[in-house]
């Protein structure tokens, strides 16, 4: 289990949270059914959806993946893993597609 930064839940444990979430639904007004802490990757035209890159050693290795230069200034600030929404968000990008993402503290 690797901490994404010593505040920050890891990947896995937003992932356990996401899929085995207790809390209300959120109301309608926010448009969404799923729970707050999940993520839902959609493609409206139907093409295959990225693999995650849950670890920077993935993300530094995929094709098309971050240049080292980057994942070296993110692991020298502390941080030992992707967050959950840049772990699905960055191999969407990488691959020169468009990406709107929605979270709780803003789009």
């Amino acid at each position: 289990e690797q901490a994404v930064h010593k505040d920050m839940p890891s990947l896995q444990e937003e992932q356990s949270k996401a899929t085995s979430s207790t809390a209300p639904a959120p109301s309608d007004e926010f448009g969404c059914e799923l729970p707050p802490d999940s993520v839902e990757v959609f493609d409206e035209q139907g093409l295959e959806v990225s693999r995650s890159w849950s670890t920077f050693d993935e993300a530094e290795k995929a094709e098309g993946g971050l240049d080292k230069r980057l994942v070296d200034v993110m692991r020298g600030a502390g941080f030992e893993a992707p967050t959950v929404i840049q772990a699905h968000a960055w191999p969407i990008l990488s691959g020169g597609r468009d990406l709107i993402g929605v979270a709780k503290t803003g789009s």
